[in-house]
């Protein structure tokens, strides 16, 4: 597969990982999954259950962490949409790293405990101009960790 940008091959791998999950564990992913059509959108895939629509932000690391950052900017607009909405919604935050998948249920963190850093713009479009940024930690020991690994190789061909 071809890809304009480094950006958009993620999205796809990140969508299609996900897709994979839900064949693997489709007692966890028992609905049916629809993309975003908008690329800059602040989740990337949504379901229904019986009573709630679950928004489901992914990410790719291409590390482990002892912790892992959601950015407020993200976390804020995720909340938007959830108190713009007439619908119950869950916000799934999920990672994809080297050795394994972690998913935190993000509806419910405060955005003004956060702590400012130092970081990338934007990972994909350069790693050199760095900001500052609003984050919040996520410990994996608080999310679900699921043991699957993203195969690139795999998932493009």
């Amino acid at each position: 597969m071809k890809f304009k940008n480094n950006f958009q091959k993620r999205e796809y791998l990140g969508r299609q990982a996900v897709r994979e999950l839900k064949q693997l564990h489709p007692d966890k992913f028992k609905y049916d999954l629809e993309e975003t059509g908008d690329t800059f959108s602040p989740y990337d895939m949504y379901y229904y259950t019986e009573d709630k629509k679950v928004l489901l932000e992914v990410k790719i690391r291409d590390k482990d962490f002892d912790t892992f950052i959601l950015e407020v900017k993200k976390l804020e607009a995720l909340q938007k949409i959830k108190s713009e909405s007439n619908e119950e919604i869950v916000l799934l935050y999920l990672n994809f790293t080297p050795t394994k998948t972690i998913i935190w249920n993000i509806t419910n963190i405060d955005s003004s405990n956060y702590k400012t850093i130092i970081a990338n713009k934007s990972t994909e479009r350069s790693r050199n101009c760095k900001v500052e940024k609003k984050v919040i930690y996520l410990n994996p020991k608080d999310g679900f960790i699921l043991n699957y690994i993203l195969d690139e190789n795999k998932l493009l061909f």
